[in-house]
């Protein structure tokens, strides 16, 4: 195994929060599987075989390192700033034969905070921009074009629903977000960041 990852419990209430996913079923419906992988981590011990494990707490094997900075460069993307680099890592580790584990005697205590404006727009804005940059690298045209169409249908109705809560900061990230996302796929650099 050179990919493992921890569980996530958030604090103070002591509930799960992250407990492993399929990195296919992230992009489409990452509810549908996290919720399926913290039902499994609730019945299972010792690990659980996932694809995609939290960037928290992660421990990634030596040669597993050195193949992924002598294939691309990097062992994190710089373009996927704050969100999507150990979704981008795990899709590559699956693709050249690593796929992770969920340690699930190892917890990552994340404190729950409150969540201003600011934060969630940010947090917005780099999840509408890198999910398309992170299909991209790693899919055929099909599946990039039919995860686009959903991504971007998806992404307007969060920023509508944004918008109608009076939410005006949260709905444009999400918009500047889909824009920059689309602009970095066809070369352009987006002109600023949140």
């Amino acid at each position: 195994v050179s990919l493992v990852g921890s569980i996530i419990w958030e604090q103070p209430q002591g509930q799960l929060a992250f407990a492993g996913s399929e990195c296919f079923m992230e992009l489409f419906l990452p509810s549908l599987s996290r919720t399926i992988f913290k039902v499994k981590a609730k019945r299972s011990c010792g690990i659980l075989r996932a694809s995609m494990v939290p960037g928290s707490g992660m421990l990634l094997h030596r040669q597993l390192v050195q193949e992924r900075v002598n294939a691309v460069g990097y062992l994190f993307n710089p373009r996927l700033y704050l969100y999507g680099e150990e979704l981008d890592l795990c899709i590559w580790a699956q693709r050249v034969g690593s796929p992770g584990v969920i340690a699930l005697e190892s917890i990552v205590y994340h404190p729950l905070k409150e969540q201003n404006t600011a934060k969630i727009a940010r947090m917005q804005y780099y999840l509408a921009r890198n999910l398309m940059l992170v299909v991209s690298i790693h899919y055929p045209a099909h599946i990039r074009c039919a995860f686009y169409v959903w991504h971007i249908i998806f992404r307007c109705l969060l920023a509508i629903r944004f918008c109608m809560a009076g939410k005006f900061e949260i709905s444009m990230s999400i918009i500047r977000g889909l824009k920059d996302g689309l602009g970095l796929l066809n070369g352009f650099a987006p002109r600023r960041s949140i």
